[in-house]
């Protein structure tokens, strides 16, 4: 029986990383793996044929967290040997590495670009951005590790480029979407639109653009708006979903563009409502691995602008979505904008962008990562 051991920090939260930790380890022992998930958390309930093993952190300084969780992970690997570990955090010693978010080292190189030089500068100066440089380092290049395992041909490109890692050492496994789950909430978009439009104050019958993420700077929500105000023979409402510290700013933002439609909801625990009632999804990311919303809505049948930092862009199909060339030049932001105006969603173009990933539907990706990993 095959030994395999993953390492996941947090396991309470319910994130995207979190969810995917927990059905990679179900898909493991669904294949008679013995599995153990190594992690920080507390008080998690053991899954049939997963066990637990917990090991709770008590430094409070982000990079101390770090530095402690990586020599927790590191011991009970030399104690606990395995056929497979799978890492997916900041951890050094593994034969897997699931990248899930990326890469730090291009993280911070496409985040220079848009900040202020004192940021910048932090960049080199920050406890955090150093130890997780590091671990970074110290991971791919580790004798141990047999296999890279990442979201998109974008890291792919990025691990060659920062690491020079060998290109044999690395395999794409696109995330995966609930495809055949989503079903129903597909088949039940036109009524459920008017239904949430009615709610939030808009006018089911209008064009609505729909932006999903947390941290609005990251997700680019700056360039999406000031493209938005380039626009003058529309009036296309957006939805605005997620959490962020300051959206007061982007509510200033928004009227000193003169974007009167801009409906900020906050974070939302329904989104299959919202993508519903929306025509395109837009996902202007300045860094993302590979957004799992842009899945998401092409699994609802939404059009999707998305940017070239987002690995997602990868599956979004000609006829699905375009990609913004330049976020930082608000008239191609409006081009792109532009050109989805012209996608409005109908029941036979909902129908067809949703078909374009159902290759990607969660069990058939499961299948090929654990393949990947067991190979």
């Amino acid at each position: 029986m095959t030994r395999v051991v993953l390492l996941k920090q947090g396991l309470e939260a319910k994130g995207g990383l979190e969810k995917a930790t927990l059905r990679i380890a179900e898909a493991f022992a669904k294949k008679g793996c013995d599995v153990t998930i190594v992690t920080a958390s507390q008080n998690c309930t053991p899954q049939p044929g997963i066990r637990i093993a917990s090991f709770p952190i008590d430094a409070w300084l982000p990079h101390r967290k770090l530095q402690a969780w990586n020599k927790v992970c590191s011991s009970y690997i030399r104690d606990n040997p395995a056929e497979v570990v799978l890492g997916f955090d900041r951890t050094t010693h593994q034969t897997h590495i699931r990248a899930g978010n990326g890469l730090h080292a291009a993280y911070l190189q496409r985040r220079a670009p848009y900040e202020s030089r004192w940021r910048k500068t932090s960049f080199a100066l920050n406890p955090l951005h150093r130890t997780i440089l590091r671990l970074e380092e110290e991971a791919l290049r580790h004798s141990d590790l047999r296999r890279l395992i990442v979201n998109s041909a974008m890291v792919r490109d990025e691990a060659i480029e920062h690491y020079n890692i060998n290109p044999s050492l690395i395999r794409v496994v696109h995330n995966g979407v609930e495809w055949s789950e989503l079903n129903t909430h597909f088949q039940n978009w036109p009524s459920i639109r008017n239904e949430v439009a009615f709610q939030i104050g808009s006018d089911p019958a209008a064009f609505h653009f729909l932006f999903v993420g947390h941290e609005y700077g990251r997700k680019g929500l700056d360039a999406f708006l000031k493209g938005l105000s380039h626009l003058r023979t529309h009036d296309p409402r957006v939805i605005v979903i997620g959490r962020d510290k300051n959206i007061p700013a982007y509510r200033r933002l928004a009227a000193r563009l003169g974007l009167e439609n801009v409906y900020f909801l906050g974070p939302m625990q329904d989104l299959y409502r919202f993508y519903a009632l929306a025509d395109v999804a837009v996902i202007p990311s300045y860094y993302d691995p590979f957004a799992n919303v842009t899945l998401e809505a092409l699994a609802m049948g939404l059009f999707v602008v998305t940017s070239r930092h987002n690995g997602g862009h990868e599956v979004v199909e000609k006829d699905c979505g375009t990609t913004i060339d330049d976020l930082q030049d608000p008239g191609c932001m409006a081009a792109s904008l532009a050109l989805a105006l012209q996608h409005p969603k109908t029941e036979e173009s909902a129908r067809r962008i949703r078909y374009s990933v159902r290759y990607l539907d969660y069990p058939l990706q499961l299948e090929r990562f654990t393949g990947t990993c067991l190979a």
